[in-house]
């Protein structure tokens, strides 16, 4: 087995490029949790949005089915 050696300055100068790939590593995983962050935002967000808009499409749903229901009962009496 052959043993490698290596000088204090070759150890420090690995060991201070280890340390800033490091530090940007954890830049990146701090960018992709603010970025997660926001697209779960979002998706609350147009969730929200969303379950509005069943809720209106349900209530125009209902006043259509009214008026179509009380055009019915108006043609019925017509024609009596």
């Amino acid at each position: 087995m052959d043993v490698v050696k290596f000088s204090r300055s070759e150890w420090e100068a690995f060991f201070s490029e280890f340390s800033e790939l490091v530090r940007r590593y954890q830049t990146l995983l701090t960018q992709l949790d603010v970025a997660r962050s926001r697209i779960e935002g979002f998706q609350e967000k147009n969730k929200a949005q969303i379950e509005k808009s069943v809720e209106a499409l349900s209530q125009v749903k209902l006043a259509v089915e009214k008026l179509c229901n009380r055009t019915e009962e108006v043609l019925n009496e017509t024609e009596r």
